[in-house]
């Protein structure tokens, strides 16, 4: 957490509601645009907190203990797995239920636009989104996750005019295999791997909103491309694809990329050792996968 909220949560254990005034000189706050705000949540062992940051406010409510946050979450994600084989009425209970144990009193002040979402514990394997059912409090918003406001701030500050202006790059990998081969195999457990038939379009349609922007499919997405290219100016990575975490063995994890069918050394598994050397310095990589938040959660 930031040192603005860090001040706020010793505050409001002894002052609940607490809210502070206009942004000053220097206050992160202040990389919130008009009509902005950020949800950011502190999961305690003996209550927690949302705070609801807008460039005027920080307002601090008070939500229950950790444990009892975590049980509900796990129960509603166990429930939005099952997909259709869960009936919609427990679904739709199960996600009511939640999104008011997250939103506490906040839900009343939720209004549609920009809500930057700053996660804690659990929370970072929930997609927010998963709660909109179209006419509750998250209605028209449009959610983005951040690891915290000095982060947002020192983005927006990287990016300077903004996103539309930085440098670019969109992979998409369908995850195809070679002609005349079998299904693509994972290599630990020996399940297949379906082909992503919208990850290419994907990719376009994120680089359609950068003028300039780098698009990688197809046989261009393999791993030997991007060990060749040129990163220098590309502040915005997007990457459509399969991800693997493993959460035991970390150094396991891996995301699908295309193989090169002319080099059989190259099996388009991009492992987290060869992303490390990558001479890659973004402002911000987006991995658009199935479940991309598993793995071990930690501090720091």
């Amino acid at each position: 957490m930031d040192d603005l909220e860090r001040r706020l949560a010793l505050a409001q254990s002894t002052n609940p509601g607490i809210e502070s005034g206009d942004a000053s000189d220097g206050d992160p706050r202040a990389a919130l645009r008009p009509g902005e705000r950020m949800l950011s949540w502190f999961l305690g062992s003996r209550g927690s907190i949302l705070f609801e940051i807008t460039r005027d406010h920080v307002t601090a409510h008070s939500l229950p203990p950790r444990a009892v946050i975590e049980e509900q979450v796990q129960l509603f994600l166990g429930l939005w797995r099952q997909g259709g084989r869960t009936p919609e009425t427990v679904l739709a209970t199960a996600r009511d239920e939640l999104r008011g144990l997250l939103l506490g009193a906040a839900a009343g002040s939720t209004r549609p636009g920009t809500v930057f979402v700053v996660p804690d514990g659990i929370l970072h394997r929930l997609p927010l989104a998963a709660l909109d059912d179209g006419a509750g409090p998250l209605a028209g918003c449009d959610l983005l996750r951040v690891p915290s406001l000095r982060t947002l701030e020192q983005l927006r500050s990287r990016l300077g005019a903004g996103p539309e202006s930085a440098g670019m790059m969109a992979i998409g990998c369908r995850g195809a295999p070679c002609t005349g081969a079998g299904a693509r195999i994972h290599p630990l457990t020996g399940a297949p791997l379906p082909e992503l038939t919208h990850a290419e379009w994907e990719a376009r349609q994120v680089a359609a909103l950068h003028a300039g922007a780098t698009v990688l499919t197809g046989r261009d997405a393999t791993e030997a491309a991007l060990r060749t290219t040129d990163f220098a100016g590309v502040s915005l990575v997007h990457v459509a694809a399969h991800g693997y975490a493993d959460a035991d063995h970390p150094e396991r994890s891996f995301i699908v990329l295309e193989p090169d069918c002319a080099d059989a050394a190259d099996d388009g598994l991009l492992l987290w050792r060869e992303v490390a050397a990558l001479d890659l310095d973004a402002s911000l990589v987006v991995l658009a996968a199935c479940r991309s938040a598993d793995g071990s959660l930690a501090v720091g």
